[in-house]
């Protein structure tokens, strides 16, 4: 049997920050999967993530809490998960085989919990080459000798915080679906902090840097490919005192086709 700690234990972040965008739940085949982007990356390569299939067989269970109604669950939009141990009180109420493991993912869009138990887990890779360059998405880095926590619950839920590290918070957007340009981003980005409430917005310009860093990811292909940004978005960053960067992400090394 292999379970989902198991897996987790041979990937670099374990299913840290994976980003799940389906889910299929067969009860009758007892099976479900997972489509999700498994986080390959370090705290300085955030955005190497890398697309898989999570199979579970032999399922007893699958349940999902109720999103928490402040957050922005209606947004179609991939969901940010963390593995985590099963909530006993789900499994005590469950009749699941003793041979059966359980456990649970937390999903930040929710606020809530995915409960699973199964015989059997296998994770497949669904890339077989280098994946092509592409822009990824738009982190918002703050550095501060200052205590972030009121600006982190502020920009929560519509900004997933990334690190909670002391003098540093990292932050992506909730949506959208699947960003393609930088400059919706960046613009959304503005608009939370403009809405901050005056504490937090003094916390924000006393901040020693703000910086809204643009992720690219290399590859074999395309040839090229252009980002532009209007005057208009590099007047709205200036606005909050934001500075503007490109981050490139090298070619990842090859990884094995298949893990469990």
């Amino acid at each position: 049997m292999t379970t989902l700690v198991d897996l987790a234990r041979q990937l670099p972040n374990g299913f840290h920050d994976a980003r799940v965008s389906a889910c299929t739940i067969d009860f009758v085949g007892r099976k479900v999967a997972f489509e999700l982007q498994v986080w390959m990356g370090d705290e300085t390569d955030r955005e190497r993530y890398r697309p898989a299939r999570l199979s579970v067989t032999g399922l007893a269970y699958c349940a999902t809490d109720a999103p928490d109604p402040r957050y922005p669950f209606a947004d179609r939009v991939p969901l940010v998960v963390d593995l985590c141990d099963a909530d006993p009180a789900v499994r005590a109420n469950a009749a699941i085989p003793p041979d059966a493991f359980s456990a649970r993912f937390w999903v930040a869009g929710w606020n809530a919990f995915i409960h699973l138990a199964g015989t059997d887990a296998q994770l497949t890779w669904a890339d077989r080459s280098q994946p092509e360059r592409l822009f990824l998405n738009v982190d918002l880095d703050i550095d501060s000798a200052e205590d972030l926590s009121l600006l982190i619950t502020a920009l929560e839920p519509r900004a997933y915080s990334l690190a909670r590290s002391a003098g540093r918070a990292s932050f992506e957007l909730s949506e959208p679906v699947q960003p393609t340009t930088p400059e919706p981003l960046i613009l959304e980005f503005v608009r939370l902090v403009k809405g901050l409430p005056p504490q937090v917005r003094a916390l924000w310009d006393r901040a020693d840097r703000r910086v809204f860093d643009i992720g690219i990811q290399s590859g074999r292909g395309p040839f090229q490919e252009g980002h532009r940004l209007a005057p208009d978005t590099l007047r709205a960053a200036a606005e909050v005192e934001a500075e503007v960067a490109f981050t490139v992400y090298s070619l990842a090394e090859s990884a094995p086709e298949r893990t469990g």
